[in-house]
């Protein structure tokens, strides 16, 4: 039985001793496009040998066809296609040395910037930086010319930027305003200014720093912001006292802001909910105390509110703007949530006043 496997194994191993790669029929082949055509068509071995005979043959158009095939095929770095590519380079140095130079230069990352070291021998450096370099004005130049963001400069560099009126196109304006972080800086209501009439526009409190800024430069602002919501929350914020007061407790301090805030929202026409929260909130806080002022109260009825004792025939004929006690109004008025039902103060207020007048 052994012998029987034997027997037929041997023509086997015979054969595969005898047989012969594809390297050795494409070396040794009399008409190598012939043996070419054994190649699976984007294979790897499709691409290397095609490329090699054009590369051997000289055939540059087939050799840089090939080549595109391959990239196209296989775009990330290839051992394979760089052998044919070290190869053209290294064949053309007698056609174009210069280009067979730059190519081993980008390849081995050759560098000629060496310099000899030389014992017991001081260096020849600068011990000083060149003014004309490092010159504030030299990077400022620099970050407007090519930095479109100004991401480079800091809060310093902004602010200074603004406050010397440095000329700025539009874009590089908002840029400057919308990274900006404190409003202590001159000029800043007049880049503000040119920036709101600037396209594309933008209103009142889009930028942080809008609600930055100082009662001062609001008030300079009022004429032309003075109906925006958003401004009259700020400056309604900015006239609240400071962390350390509590309006709760403190009932000087609590009066003192409420007259702030009313000397500010009874010029607002246009915000009835505004100006009747800041009445309720002062006419609440005065009878806690004993006071019922009646021309206040009359003040806070004349505003339109939505409520059962209104009269009818009022509700159904105006038309215009409505108080909304519901309104949650603690951003602009610290700790003022919705009332939503006022008729507890009104009954008190009328119940006082006239038993007063009788």
């Amino acid at each position: 039985m052994k012998t029987l496997a034997l027997a037929l194994l041997l023509p086997l191993a015979a054969l595969a001793e005898n047989e012969i790669g594809f390297i050795e029929r494409f070396a040794l082949a009399a008409d190598r496009e012939k043996a070419l055509g054994e190649l699976v068509p984007g294979s790897e071995e499709y691409y290397f040998f095609h490329a090699l005979h054009y590369q051997n043959i000289r055939d540059t158009a087939k050799l840089n066809d090939i080549l595109n095939q391959w990239r196209q095929r296989v775009p990330n770095e290839n051992g394979s296609r760089r052998v044919i590519l070290n190869r053209e380079a290294i064949t053309n140095y007698e056609r174009d040395p210069q280009a067979t130079l730059k190519y081993l230069i980008e390849r081995l990352g050759v560098r000629h910037d060496h310099q000899q070291e030389v014992r017991d021998q001081k260096p020849d450096l600068p011990t000083s930086l060149d003014q004309a370099r490092i010159a504030r004005d030299v990077f400022l130049e620099d970050a407007l010319n090519n930095d479109r963001g100004l991401q480079s400069l800091s809060q310093d560099a902004l602010a200074a930027l603004i406050r010397d009126q440095v000329p700025l196109t539009p874009d590089q304006r908002r840029a400057v305003l919308q990274k900006l972080q404190r409003p202590d800086v001159p000029n800043l209501v007049a880049a503000l200014n040119a920036d709101f009439k600037a396209e594309p526009s933008i209103g009142f409190g889009d930028l942080p720093i809008h609600r930055q800024l100082l009662i001062s430069q609001l008030d300079e602002l009022k004429a032309d912001h003075g109906r925006s919501t958003s401004f009259i929350y700020t400056y309604l914020r900015k006239l609240a006292p400071s962390a350390d007061v509590n309006l709760e407790y403190d009932e000087a301090e609590r009066e003192a802001w409420l007259d702030r805030v009313w000397a500010f929202a009874q010029d607002v026409s246009s915000h009835k909910t505004i100006k009747s929260r800041i009445l309720y909130l002062r006419l609440d806080h005065d009878r806690k105390k004993g006071v019922y002022d009646r021309e206040r109260f009359l003040t806070y009825l004349k505003l339109p509110r939505r409520l059962p004792y209104i009269n009818e025939e009022f509700l159904r004929t105006y038309n215009s703007d409505w108080c909304d006690l519901t309104a949650d109004l603690s951003d602009p008025l610290l700790n003022s949530p919705p009332i939503q039902n006022d008729e507890e103060l009104v009954r008190d207020y009328f119940l006082h006043l006239f038993a007063k007048a009788a």
